[in-house]
C-alpha cells in the first residue's frame, strides 16, 4: 500500500469501534480486516441503488405530481440519495464484520446483495410515506386530527395492501 492507505479515511470511522486491525487500501478499493477483506466491485458500491433510487423517486413525484408541492417536494431525491449512502457504508461494515467473525460464506455468498435489496426497498417505502404524510412537500397530508369516517376509509387500503407486503417480506 502507497501513502493514500494509511491516510484516515471515512472507513476507519464505521470500523473502528469494532476492529482494531484493519486494512484500508484506496487505490484497489480494498477494506477489511487481516482475518476478511473485500473488494468493494462497482457493482456492489451501491451506485446502482442510488440510480434506481433516482428513478424511482422522479417517477413517483411525476406520478404524484399534483399531490407535491414544488420545488421542496425535490428535496425527497438527496435526502433518499444520502440515506442510501449510509446505509450502504452500514452494509458494507457488517459484511466485513460477518466475514471477520468466520462466517466468510454468509458474508461473501448472499449478505451484501440482500442487505442492498432491503436497503434500497427500505428507502423507497420510507421516501413515498415522507412524500404522503410531510406537510411541507404534499398537498394532502393528514391533518392532525382526523375524523373516524376518514379514518375508515385509508384502513381499507391497508386491508389490501397487508397481505401482499406479507407474502412479499417472506419471500
Amino acid at each position: 500500500p502507497g501513502a493514500r492507505a494509511s491516510r484516515p479515511t471515512s472507513w476507519r470511522l464505521f470500523l473502528s469501534p469494532f476492529v482494531g486491525d484493519m486494512v484500508i487500501q484506496p487505490d484497489v478499493l480494498r477494506i477489511g480486516t487481516h482475518r476478511f477483506t473485500v473488494i468493494i466491485a462497482d457493482e456492489c458500491s451501491g451506485l446502482e441503488g442510488i440510480g434506481l433510487l433516482l428513478v424511482f423517486g422522479l417517477m413517483w413525484l411525476v406520478l404524484f405530481r399534483k399531490e407535491s408541492r414544488f420545488p421542496q417536494a425535490l428535496v425527497l431525491l438527496p435526502l433518499g440519495i444520502v440515506t442510501l449512502f449510509l446505509l450502504n457504508a452500514f452494509r458494507i461494515t457488517a459484511l466485513i464484520l460477518i466475514g471477520n467473525a468466520g462466517a466468510h460464506d454468509i458474508a461473501a455468498g448472499g449478505f451484501h446483495s440482500q442487505a442492498g435489496w432491503i436497503a434500497f426497498n427500505s428507502v423507497a417505502f420510507a421516501s413515498s410515506i415522507v412524500a404522503r404524510r410531510w406537510s411541507w412537500v404534499s398537498l394532502r397530508a393528514p391533518a392532525r386530527a382526523a375524523p373516524p369516517a376518514a379514518l375508515q376509509a385509508s384502513d381499507s387500503t391497508a386491508a389490501f395492501l397487508v397481505p401482499f407486503l406479507s407474502i412479499l417480506a417472506a419471500g
